[in-house]
C-alpha cells in the first residue's frame, strides 16, 4: 500500500515537472516573439546533428525581424580520404513583432 501511494506521488510531481517545462517553454517563446527578449543565438550539436538559430534581418523598407532555426546533419563520404559534408535545412523562421 505505502508502495502505491509513493508511486502516485512520483507520477504526480513527473506530471507537474512536466506542466512547468512546457509554461516555460511557452512563455519563453512568446516572449522572444513580443520582443521582451533577445532572441538567443543557439547552437547545439549531438553527434552528426547539430541545431542553429539565431535572429535575420531582411532589408526591406521597414526591415523585417525573424528568428530563424537551421538543422545541419554531418555525413562522411566513402573511402579512406573523405570529407564531412555538412549539410543543412531551415527549419523555422518566425516573425518578431515590430518593436
Amino acid at each position: 500500500m505505502r508502495l502505491r501511494k509513493l508511486t502516485s506521488i512520483g507520477c504526480a510531481l513527473a506530471g507537474v515537472c512536466l506542466l512547468l517545462t512546457v509554461l516555460v517553454c511557452g512563455a519563453g517563446a512568446v516572449a522572444v516573439h513580443q520582443q521582451v527578449i533577445a532572441p538567443p543565438n543557439l547552437n547545439v550539436q549531438l553527434g552528426n546533428y547539430r541545431m542553429a538559430g539565431y535572429p535575420v534581418t531582411t532589408g526591406g523598407t521597414p526591415p523585417q525581424q525573424y528568428y530563424s532555426i537551421w538543422l545541419f546533419v554531418t555525413t562522411t563520404g566513402a573511402g579512406a580520404d573523405a570529407q564531412p559534408i555538412e549539410r543543412g535545412e531551415q527549419i523555422m523562421l518566425v516573425p518578431l513583432r515590430r518593436g
